[in-house]
């Protein structure tokens, strides 16, 4: 990874204002976790998830307008261009999306294109 993971945090606290919540996903060999923008010491979690292992993939927001809800992703620019890292992601969303549907909380629109909110 090119960046710190301070770096990381700076840009999710960067893109946190765009959206009702925003994580970091940070990937496992077989399960994932979150860092999210409204963690307390989000600097020291990321640090310890880094330290047992994870990989800061990139950050999926969310955006409600009160009836619907849209789900972004994006992987980080160390990952761009690596399809296994797109597809944790996009795979990753999808996984929220269905959480929020059933647990009543949003009917969801995906984000069909796998980006990012401007």
């Amino acid at each position: 990874m090119g960046r710190t993971t301070r770096d990381l945090i700076e840009e999710l606290q960067a893109e946190a204002p765009k959206f009702k919540v925003v994580i970091i996903a940070v990937g496992f060999e077989k399960r994932s976790e979150c860092v999210f923008n409204s963690d307390e010491h989000p600097l020291q979690k990321l640090n310890g998830l880094v330290e047992a292992g994870g990989e800061p993939i990139g950050l999926i927001g969310f955006r409600d307008d009160g009836e619907h809800g849209t789900v972004y992703c994006r992987t980080f620019a160390e990952y761009a261009v690596e399809q296994w890292a797109n597809d944790y992601l996009s795979d990753l969303c999808h996984t929220f999306c269905e959480f929020l549907v059933k647990s009543g909380k949003a009917r969801i629109l995906p984000n069909p294109a796998n980006g990012w909110l401007n």
